[in-house]
């Protein structure tokens, strides 16, 4: 019986380090990021990107800037934030699979060498 355990412990090491060798083809990271969201991220780039240099010549001289600089400065802000947060989407979702991947390797290679000492100290 113990060495039915110790040779199934190795079986499913052996799968668990199988799977996640396929894991990042079977959950892609593209099923999580939405072409909407990656449209949301390059767009917000751009107004970004506008208006770091509007407020920087706003900063600069404010009575050459038409309208208030706080507004620009405080909206520039604001839109970076969001920008912030959903890069950091972005990132989760790419660094997933292979978490996912790493966890699953490492918990098989353990099972196998669990159940490999195992199948040789019960077969001694």
């Amino acid at each position: 019986m113990k060495g039915a355990i110790s040779l199934g412990a190795v079986g499913l090491g052996v799968f668990c380090v199988a799977l996640s060798l396929i894991w990042g083809l079977i959950f892609p990271a593209t099923n999580q990021w939405t072409s909407e969201k990656a449209t949301a991220l390059s767009e917000l780039s751009d107004e970004v990107h506008k208006l770091m240099f509007q407020a920087a010549a706003a900063e600069e001289n404010p009575r050459a800037y038409k309208g208030n600089p706080a507004e620009v400065q405080a909206e520039y802000r604001e839109k970076k934030a969001k920008l912030a947060e959903l890069q950091q989407e972005l990132e989760s979702i790419k660094d997933s699979p292979q978490t996912s991947s790493s966890l699953l390797r490492w918990t098989g290679i353990g099972l196998v060498v669990v159940g490999a000492v195992l199948l040789k100290v019960l077969g001694d």
